[in-house]
This record gives structure tokens, C-alpha cells and sequence, in this order.
């Protein structure tokens, strides 16, 4: 976990995230399951997207179980990751 996240919300086992409420974090501390690395994303899924992000600014939600593994969101982390952002939103589950 990185220091910043420490800062934040203290140790990650102590802390319990709210439901539908926004944090921001470092890119590199979303831990990504075996499950969504080993296929592609729908190429169309992925273009539809990421042409909403560039016409409106939009991403969809990144969702996180409370170590930081992906739950949902993958093309949105794939854009973000694309686009070398160095902070996300995401919310917890």
C-alpha cells in the first residue's frame, strides 16, 4: 500500500471505505485478477469507451474490494492506464 493511501485512510485493515463515495488513488496500487488479464476486452466495448472519453470526458466507475483488487472497470483502468494518469477515482464495494 502506498504511503499516500496510508495518509489517507490510515491502515487499510482498520479503514472501511463508504459505499458510492469517490477516492483517488495511485494507478499503481489497483492490483488487477488473473481473470481480467487473461483475455482481451471487447474491442468494440473498449472503442465505444474510449470515444466517450475523448468527446465528453467520461469514464465509467473503477470498483475495488478493499485490497485494492479490481472488481469492475477494467476498460476504464486500460484508458486510464493509456493516457498515463497518474491518479484514478475509484470506489469500493
Amino acid at each position: 500500500m502506498s504511503k499516500l493511501m496510508t495518509m489517507l485512510f490510515g491502515h487499510k485493515k482498520d479503514t472501511e471505505y463508504k459505499k458510492d463515495t469517490e477516492y483517488w488513488i495511485s494507478i499503481n496500487d489497483v492490483k488487477i485478477p488473473y481473470r481480467f488479464q487473461r483475455k482481451s476486452p471487447n474491442e468494440s466495448k473498449f472503442n465505444r469507451k474510449l470515444s466517450r472519453f475523448w468527446k465528453y470526458g467520461e469514464l465509467s466507475k473503477i470498483v475495488l474490494n478493499e485490497d485494492f483488487e479490481l472488481v469492475d472497470g477494467y476498460i476504464t483502468y486500460l484508458i486510464c492506464e493509456k493516457y498515463n494518469m497518474r491518479k484514478i477515482p475509484v470506489y469500493f464495494v
